[in-house]
């Protein structure tokens, strides 16, 4: 990327937030709501472990999945079907995320994360770099991040390829358009939950805060 180009499409993340918050208030003002988590109950009696961690369940599948996890925890845990890390990491860090602008920045990274290796060319691509940059700038000091082994982070894409292959963006806001409408979808596809098989609701010992402010090591 030439000097000239990245100074023409440099974008500043308070400008990103800025357009994003305006448009979340009348588009889609789901996204700018709390992160709200199911919390599930797993009777599931072990003295060495115990099931805990967070999920996306698609709604139409939520009363199965449930059924599933709560009436046979052994076999869920061995032979059940779970997402990938970083779909996991993602619902994990919104989950814990404090407010609008990091839910924001989550969902804006992670979208561009999955659209930008192959979909992306020229100006596109010099555009959705400005933006995935100064989101992961604002992400990395407050979140351990996603490994970079992590192949997919969103539940879904809503769009295909082919649109981003064939479009042609001038600006930041078409790409943080998109993005706020695949959260939305997914925020409506899906119902993220968080297993726990221990009685009173506590977190194990042994499972750290991915909030780096909260980490004692």
């Amino acid at each position: 990327m030439s000097n000239k180009l990245f100074e023409e499409y440099f974008v500043k993340w308070e400008d990103i937030f800025d357009y994003w918050n305006s448009c979340a208030i009348y588009r889609f003002p789901k996204v700018k709501a709390p992160f709200l988590v199911e919390h599930i109950y797993v009777p599931y009696e072990n003295k060495r472990r115990c099931i805990y961690g967070y999920d996306w369940i698609l709604k139409s599948q939520y009363k199965d999945r449930i059924k599933y996890v709560t009436t046979k925890p052994e076999e869920f845990m061995y032979f059940g079907t779970v997402l990938n890390k970083g779909t996991l990491r993602t619902v994990e860090m919104l989950a814990s995320s404090k407010d609008n602008e990091e839910r924001a920045a989550i969902w804006i990274y992670t979208f561009i994360y999955e659209i930008l290796p192959v979909h992306l060319r020229g100006k596109n691509r010099i555009i959705a770099n400005a933006i995935s940059r100064e989101a992961y700038l604002f992400l990395q000091n407050r979140f351990s991040m996603w490994h970079h082994a992590m192949k997919k982070l969103t539940p879904d894409i809503y769009f295909s390829y082919g649109l981003f292959e064939n479009a042609e963006f001038k600006s930041f806001e078409p790409i943080i358009d998109l993005a706020m409408v695949n959260a939305g979808i997914t925020l409506n596809d899906y119902v993220p939950v968080l297993y726990n098989s221990r009685k009173d609701g506590s977190q194990p010992i042994d499972v750290y805060s991915i909030r780096r402010g909260d980490r004692d090591d």
